[in-house]
């Protein structure tokens, strides 16, 4: 976002220094969306439907390069409260805070409405603001944002220390250089990029501006000294490439298995291709489940499967609830779901993608069939787990019934007291564990995930298998696979079945989707 013109003051630089930091985003595969001269009466719009826009467990950066300042407010009561200036003239120059958005907002917008993994909020406003010139025992610069006024998953960078402004109305940011030349270090380590960058600017300043930042929960300055400050544990970025993602505005088949394609509406699908295997238990997954004897399976058609669990967020940003749940977190998986239910979310999403065409005619979101989910869910292994046959290992894939639930509730007596999983009685955000080989999550715990067909007692094989009411023997249950955060580590195996009863809702059972060809 870049704020440049305020009328008789023109920021002449800084239209400049947004488009080398939107350059170098998109060099590490961000989508950008850039927004010049947005008046207050639109700021807060602006940073919504960019909060909406973010990628599920995702990075992203907001960056503001503007005016700002501290000012006090009625509501502030007496409080310094940090604003970012709406482009244009005030109306009163003298009361440039009426043409401001607090950034208190600003935070409270992404915690609300974002999806991402991590919050990257920058800003850009050190310059002296003209409009407070005139003021007397008026604070300089921004003000110190403390670490529990934000949320866990976010970081606050500003160009200069609390209370410090930093160059000329009309100089080159140097924040905005020093991001640009060492944005790529975020691949490795957030922590590590922020570190070159307050390096880079303090050499280019001769040491009087030096950027400063907090993350949820723990504030840290930045420091050019030794490098032993710690560093925020905020995930670090991909390298971007067309073997990791398919940069594509519509979907089309994949090129290997776990390519990721992200959708207009964030949600990330990993490639599973075509193939057979043989579905169901068998002797490498050391117990026999009866209804799931083994049987060959033909899919020829690849297809896209939801890297998550369908999380919380995801079905609000669809308009769809409110519903029954255990948590809030936005993050949690969307739960007390119907069979049918999916189907509700499945067609606004369908609706939303359509309107910002993303999706031909011939492709759909859909439930995955209990063929797909399995052969998903192994991603090529033949083992009891998609990572191998040790269940002492489930609890670095999986939220099941461990120690941690033991703790929290004393009658679950079936929880294996051995391992943490760390969450106890209560869903992990999507994608807290490690994936599978074809890079999805969770497909082993939290959630049990609705599959599109009715259970039958025993397995069916063949090309393309669905279990529908036109088969007799099926029942009215549907099918539910992978277990969840009350079950055991045999329940989670990648050939359990289960069911419930299509009109049910629990709080263990959620869903993904899959996206295919017709």
């Amino acid at each position: 976002m870049a704020n440049f013109d305020y009328g008789e003051h023109q920021l002449s630089h800084v239209k400049a220094d947004a488009a080398a930091v939107s350059e170098a985003l998109r060099r590490e595969g961000f989508r950008v969306t850039l927004a010049e001269n947005v008046p207050v009466k639109e700021l807060k719009n602006t940073v919504e439907q960019f909060a909406r826009s973010t990628v599920t467990r995702g990075v992203a950066v907001l960056y503001f390069a503007g005016l700002g300042g501290q000012y006090q407010t009625y509501n502030s009561k007496g409080a310094w409260w940090n604003h970012l200036q709406g482009a244009g003239k005030p109306a009163d120059p003298r009361s440039p805070e009426r043409e401001s958005l607090a950034l208190a907002d600003v935070v409270k917008l992404l915690a609300d409405h974002s999806s991402a993994g991590a919050n990257f909020l920058v800003v850009d406003a050190a310059r002296p603001n003209p409009f407070l010139a005139e003021r007397e025992n008026e604070p300089g610069g921004l003000a110190a944002v403390e670490a529990t006024e934000l949320a866990d998953d976010m970081l606050v960078l500003m160009a200069a220390q609390p209370g410090s402004t930093a160059g000329e109305l009309n100089e080159p940011s140097k924040l905005a250089a020093a991001l640009a030349k060492h944005l790529s270090q975020g691949r490795e380590s957030i922590g590590k990029m922020l570190q070159a960058v307050g390096n880079d600017v303090e050499q280019q300043s001769g040491g009087k501006q030096k950027p400063w930042f907090v993350v949820g929960q723990a504030s840290l300055a930045v420091d050019s000294g030794t490098g032993k400050n710690a560093r925020p544990t905020i995930a670090s970025w991909p390298a971007f490439d067309n073997r990791t993602f398919l940069d594509s505005e519509q979907p089309r088949e994949g090129s290997h298995p776990g390519q990721q394609w992200i959708n207009a509406s964030g949600m990330v699908f990993c490639w599973c291709p075509p193939g057979k295997f043989t579905m169901g238990s068998r002797g490498a997954d050391q117990t026999e489940f009866g209804d799931a004897k083994p049987v060959e399976v033909t899919l020829p058609k690849g297809f896209w499967m939801a890297k998550y669990e369908a999380a919380q967020i995801e079905g609000q940003r669809a308009g769809w609830g409110p519903y029954p749940s255990i948590t809030k977190a936005k993050l949690a998986p969307m739960h007390n779901l119907s069979h049918e239910n999916p189907k509700k979310f499945i067609d606004m999403l369908t609706k939303a993608e359509q309107k910002a065409g993303r999706l031909p005619g011939d492709w759909e979101y859909a439930l995955p069939t209990e063929a797909e989910w399995e052969y998903a869910c192994r991603a090529g292994s033949t083992t009891r787990f998609s990572f191998g046959d040790d269940a002492e290992q489930l609890h670095c894939f999986a939220n099941y019934a461990d120690k941690s639930l033991l703790a929290d509730d004393g009658a679950m007596q079936f929880a294996d007291g051995r391992f943490d999983d760390g969450m106890g009685k209560s869903l992990a955000p999507v994608g807290s564990y490690q994936p599978n080989a074809w890079g999805l999550h969770d497909m082993h715990g939290n959630v049990a995930e609705w599959c599109a067909d009715r259970y039958l007692p025993r397995l069916v094989g063949g090309v393309n298998p669905l279990v529908d009411q036109q088969i007799k023997e099926a029942s009215a249950d549907g099918v539910i696979r992978g277990g969840a955060w009350c079950s055991t580590a045999e329940y989670c195996a990648s050939a359990f079945r289960n069911s419930e009863f299509a009109g049910k809702q629990r709080d263990y059972i959620g869903f993904r989707l899959v996206l295919r060809k017709e």
